[in-house]
C-alpha cells in the first residue's frame, strides 16, 4: 500500500465490484486505502492506509453521529452531519474540520477555520468502477489528518447517496 505523502494530490475511489460496498483508493495502480462494509447492510465500516486503521459507525437516531475508532477501540474523532449535507468533525488532536456540499451534492470538501478547502471529492455517477475523484490542496490541512479526513469523507459521502437513493431523490 503507498502513503498517502507519496500518492500525489489526485486519486481516484474504485469499486472493485458492483456487489458489495467495497472501495479502494487508487494512485494509479497502487492502492493508497481502502474502505470495506462489514456486512451488506448498515454502516459499520473498515477504513486501511499505511497512516493506520480506522472503523466508521453512524450512531444515534434523531441526531445521528458517526463514530471514528482507533482499530475498532480507542474515539479518535467524530462526525456531527448538518444540514444539506454539511457537517463537522471533532478530531481528538483537538482539530475541527467543516463538510461542505455543493446544491447537488456532486462535490464535497473539508475546510480548515479560514473556509479554505484542504481535500476535495467529486462523485462520479457512471457506471464504470470509477466511483469518485480527490483532490488534496497540500498545506490546508495537516498531513497527518489527511490520511483520515479523505477516507471519512468518501464513507460520509456513500452514507448520504445510500440514504437519498433509500428516500426517492
Amino acid at each position: 500500500m503507498k502513503s498517502f505523502a507519496d500518492a500525489g494530490n489526485n486519486l481516484i475511489w474504485v469499486r472493485p465490484s458492483p456487489v458489495d460496498r467495497n472501495f479502494s483508493l487508487r494512485a494509479g495502480s497502487d492502492e493508497v486505502a481502502s474502505l470495506r462494509w462489514d456486512k451488506t447492510s448498515g454502516s459499520l465500516a473498515t477504513a486501511t492506509s499505511v497512516a493506520g486503521t480506522w472503523t466508521f459507525k453512524r450512531i444515534g437516531f434523531l441526531q445521528p453521529k458517526v463514530s471514528v475508532r482507533a482499530g475498532g477501540s480507542e474515539d479518535l474523532a467524530s462526525f456531527e452531519p448538518g444540514v444539506a449535507g454539511g457537517g463537522v468533525v471533532h478530531l481528538a488532536s483537538g482539530h475541527l474540520f467543516r463538510w461542505s456540499s455543493n446544491l447537488w451534492r456532486a462535490e464535497w470538501a473539508w475546510l480548515n477555520a479560514a473556509g479554505k478547502a484542504g481535500v476535495k471529492i467529486h462523485r462520479e455517477f457512471s457506471t464504470d468502477e470509477r466511483a469518485g475523484t480527490v483532490t488534496i490542496e497540500r498545506g490546508i490541512l495537516p498531513d497527518r489528518e489527511v490520511p483520515l479526513l479523505v477516507i471519512l469523507g468518501w464513507y460520509i459521502v456513500i452514507l448520504q447517496t445510500e440514504d437519498a437513493s433509500l428516500q426517492g431523490d
